[in-house]
């Protein structure tokens, strides 16, 4: 059985994501596990690994990047703003 590297383990890791939990229940609890994140996770691997670093934020982008558009965010402005 082969193994990863510890750089391919660790971007496959990282690329498994970073869930944090923030909503409108418990707002403080959802920043300091956000900040958590941060420190504990990101902050180590940007100053660590550049390119792992670079591939989780490339993947971050291709799974998040779709809700963060235009043509969604004027739409949802005018149904709060003008039809809710």
């Amino acid at each position: 059985m082969a193994t990863e590297s510890g750089s391919k383990a660790q971007a496959n890791a990282a690329l498994r994501g970073l869930p944090v939990a923030v909503g409108p229940k418990n707002p403080i609890l959802g920043t300091h596990t956000l900040y958590g994140k941060l420190e504990q996770a990101v902050a180590p691997l940007f100053s660590a690994n550049r390119p792992v670093f670079i591939e989780v934020m490339r993947h971050a982008i291709v799974l998040n990047g779709s809700s963060f558009n235009t043509q969604r965010t004027v739409g949802q402005y005018a149904a709060r703003a003008y039809l809710g």
